[in-house]
């Protein structure tokens, strides 16, 4: 969408899991989309990256206002590297799955176009769904007042670790789409591939196949 991060503090590149990466040192770094304020009011919205830390209780990504009930937007690590999603006056927990530590962990999270309130926001870690019980049932209303920031909140809550593959998006994306991101990036990539096909050069009937995901088969 145009709009690039800009380096605060000492943050450093090195390698990452897709390329090269940013390093966090959680003591002054971070990543800072000058004039971007990131998505407004109850608007859909995902939140796309690759993380490799063992911080608790830091920030991961955050925009909006922090001093008016629900009007900002705040991606963080909670106890035992969860994920949990706060807007002003509470917040969203992933309370089946965690964060690696110290291990490249692949993160989205989604909030629908035509949510009720933010228990409609779903967490997914390695392109899997985490299970959720109730969490906060006001609607989030993010202000355009402050930045999208990465590493950092109105806290001053600094991560410590790397950060790669940093996406956000005006759009829900769908469970499909982040299992085939996760899919294509992880490094045991697994979609599909084609081999070689022996026989004549032409096919002068219809075929069939069936088989199942990630596994070869044969026809003739």
């Amino acid at each position: 969408n145009g709009n690039h991060f800009t380096v605060n503090g000492g943050a450093t590149t090195l390698a990452g899991h897709a390329g090269n990466a940013i390093y966090l040192d959680g003591t002054d770094d971070k990543l800072e989309a000058l004039g971007y304020k990131g998505i407004s009011g109850a608007a859909a919205r995902s939140m796309q990256l690759w993380i490799k830390t063992s911080s608790v209780d830091k920030a991961i990504m955050s925009w909006g206002d922090n001093d008016t009930n629900h009007n900002k937007w705040l991606l963080r690590t909670m106890t035992g590297r969860k994920l949990r999603v706060e807007i002003k006056g509470g917040g969203r927990e992933s309370n089946s799955l965690a964060l690696g530590d110290n291990t490249w962990t692949h993160v989205s999270v989604t909030f629908p176009d035509d949510a009720t309130t933010l228990n409609d926001l779903s967490f997914y870690i390695n392109g899997a769904i985490s299970t959720e019980g109730a969490g906060y049932s006001s609607l989030p209303s993010s202000s355009s007042v402050s930045n999208l920031i990465i590493g950092n909140d109105f806290q001053n809550r600094r991560l410590t670790g790397l950060v790669d593959e940093v996406r956000l998006s005006s759009v829900e994306r769908s469970a499909d789409w982040v299992k085939a991101e996760y899919d294509n990036q992880k490094s045991s990539q697994s979609l599909i591939s084609y081999g070689s096909i022996t026989g004549p050069r032409m096919i002068t009937s219809d075929l069939t196949a069936s088989g199942t995901y990630n596994t070869a088969f044969t026809y003739t």
